[in-house]
């Protein structure tokens, strides 16, 4: 009775099989099992399989005597293994050449099932017959079937493990690719503001040619036009075309930010014919920034496209100069105050302080410039009129008569302690006189 033992490779020998895997597999054979025998001895094998020859117990070699020679080093102790590998489908004789003929065997190597699902194909519609030949032979296909030949309805990778009758396994895979007649939708006109439109002719793998230019799937429509595409696999050509419209609308400018002291700026969007959406308020083109703050604009076009600026506005206050009403009289001096404490000042005729002191008649003028360089001005005329003189002379004593006493200053006016109102007055008696003069 003849006995296969399996170490290592047994449970892939196996499980291999089960599986109907084309891979080569593995064979140990015992050498010097319970005495002077090859076992198993008699055996077959599939092209590509490998054979272990394995010490088990005395001194032997392994020699291979047809269809070739070879003859393996001497196997003597644990772990001494002859490697090999039929390199034809044949017959084969070995023998240990020190138990001869007596210790000897023989192994068939059979050849490999030839599977050959063809190129691949690529057809419009129907289906394609895959044929895996070997007729008694068994099929594992993927997609699952087991029969010989199948039909491929779909388009997919379609693979064969035939296995015949000898144990012996090969595979081969085919792509096929059924097509067909392409379905083209660039999808409706397009109309928009700026930017690109990207234009997809779907069906990868076929074959494109795009209107004004392109050979790819899927191209970009940078511009306004009409953009038509041809599609073209295995079953024929289909085309669509598309009205691509890209509108523009130029920038708006409301120019650099601004400071200015007072006043009021204009801003203007341009863009005339336009609408306008002003912050904080405005649809008009042109709007007046009366005070500080942040104006922003989004002009729409009449293509419904739409553009925006924004820009910062500060109008500060100029510093208020008030110098008081004209002043006029009679000697001492007039202090005059610009107010704006922290700002300088520039006086005319001179001064550079907030406040200064008028001593003679004139006009007194000021520039004040505040921290923000805002500047302020204000005048007043000051007129100081000396006071008359008047000198009635000293005491005088005299015998009789009358003393002429004379005020002065021509064409003013007086007021006499005698109630006489002349320039000059006759004293007659004894007395004390005084007058006021005024100019």
């Amino acid at each position: 009775m003849k006995q296969l033992f399996f170490r290592v490779s047994v449970l892939t020998f196996l499980l291999c099989a089960t599986l109907f895997n084309a891979n080569a597999t593995t064979k140990t054979i015992q050498v010097g099992f319970g005495g002077s025998f090859f076992t198993p001895s008699n055996f077959s094998i599939c092209l590509g399989d490998t054979l272990y020859f394995v010490w088990s117990g005395g001194m032997h070699n392994v020699h291979i005597t047809a269809p070739i020679n070879i003859i393996s080093p001497d196997l003597m102790a644990s772990g001494d293994t002859f490697k090999y590998t039929p390199a034809s489908a044949a017959a084969y004789t070995f023998q240990c050449d020190y138990h001869a003929p007596g210790m000897s065997g023989t192994f068939t190597v059979n050849a490999l099932p030839v599977v050959n699902l063809g190129p691949d194909v690529t057809q419009c519609g129907g289906n394609v017959l895959l044929d895996a030949g070997n007729p008694g032979a068994t099929y594992a296909w993927t997609p699952a079937a087991t029969t010989q030949t199948i039909s491929a309805l779909s388009t997919g990778a379609y693979s064969v493990i035939v296995m015949d009758a000898n144990g012996c396994s090969a595979s081969d895979k085919a792509n096929i690719l059924i097509e067909a007649l392409p379905v083209v939708n660039l999808g409706p006109d397009v109309t928009q503001c700026g930017g690109s439109v990207k234009l997809d002719a779907g069906n990868p793998g076929a074959t494109y040619v795009w209107t004004p230019s392109g050979n790819t799937q899927v191209i970009t429509a940078l511009s306004t036009g009409t953009y038509s595409v041809d599609v073209t696999n295995s079953c024929g050509t289909s085309s669509d075309i598309i009205d691509i419209t890209i509108n523009s609308i130029s920038a708006v400018n409301l120019g650099p930010d601004q400071t200015q002291c007072g006043g009021s700026i204009v801003l203007d969007a341009m863009h005339p014919g336009a609408t306008y959406a002003w912050f904080p308020s405005g649809t008009t083109q042109m709007i007046t920034a009366l005070s500080s703050g942040t104006y922003s604009v989004v002009v729409t076009g009449a293509n419904g496209c739409t553009t925006s600026d924004i820009v910062q506005i500060t109008i500060n206050t100029p510093p208020v100069v008030n110098l008081g009403a004209d002043v006029t009289q009679c000697g001492g001096s007039v202090v005059l105050n610009a107010g704006n404490p922290g700002s300088t000042y520039a006086w005319s005729p001179s001064g550079t302080s907030q406040s200064i002191t008028a001593l003679a008649t004139g006009t007194y003028s000021v520039l004040v410039t505040d921290a923000n360089s805002c500047t302020g001005t204000d005048k007043i005329d000051v007129t100081i009129n000396a006071n008359p003189t008047v000198n009635l002379g000293p005491d005088q004593t005299q015998c009789g008569g009358y003393v002429l006493l004379d005020a002065g200053n021509l064409g003013a006016m007086y007021a006499w302690s005698s109630n006489e109102s002349t320039q000059t007055i006759s004293a007659l008696s004894t007395g004390t006189y005084s007058v006021v003069v005024t100019d």
